[in-house]
């Protein structure tokens, strides 16, 4: 018997890592696990290891993960970029202000060919991100669009406000590739004047 749970806002990794680890070996893992906030708990590459690995082994059927305001960087990104095909009901993932790059954006990309389950991606306040990155994720987009890639990159709305090298232009595009998809063409301007893709 386990006890359901379908959100958790968390205050320090390791404890909890530790505990879906401890959980999964007594075989009753977390499967009521839905939700995951650790925003602002200063993740760094190792932990953001340690979260996949506990994840996985937890045998949760996570369809949220909130990482915002942490330190993952390009490294944490691409830990959580590799994790993505294995994460089979995740839909929503917040990176947003987590200092990455290009090489964080483009793991990502990789990640999204071979996923067919993540619709939101919020990578706002990376200010590394500029179109060498962004390029990437609109080409994966563009595949999966295109049937390039069948079964892959289920994307209805991807942010990236507060990222100030991304060109105007390769922001249309994305709009334009995800306006294609849902059919919507709800599109939202931040207060910071960049495009939220809805």
């Amino acid at each position: 018997m386990y006890r359901r749970v379908s959100r958790v806002r968390v205050c320090g990794v390791r404890s909890f890592s530790h505990s879906l680890t401890h959980n999964s070996h007594s075989n009753t893992g977390t499967p009521g696990l839905r939700h995951l906030d650790m925003s602002g708990n200063n993740l760094t590459e190792s932990t953001a290891r340690a979260l996949v690995k506990a994840l996985e082994y937890s045998r949760c059927q996570i369809s949220s993960l909130v990482l915002k305001n942490n330190h993952l960087g390009d490294d944490g990104t691409i830990a959580i970029a590799r994790a993505l095909p294995r994460f089979l009901c995740l839909e929503h993932l917040d990176l947003s202000s987590n200092n990455m790059g290009n090489a964080g954006i483009s793991a990502l990309s990789r990640g999204l060919r071979m996923d067919g389950t993540l619709r939101v991606l919020i990578l706002s306040g990376n200010c590394a991100v500029n179109d060498i990155g962004l390029k990437q994720l609109v080409g994966t987009v563009r595949d999966s669009h295109q049937g390039k890639i069948v079964g892959a990159c289920s994307l209805i709305e991807v942010d990236v406000s507060g990222c100030p090298d991304v060109s105007s232009s390769l922001e249309r595009e994305l709009v334009s590739l995800l306006m294609e998809r849902t059919g919507s063409s709800s599109v939202r301007r931040k207060s910071s004047g960049r495009l939220r893709v809805l």
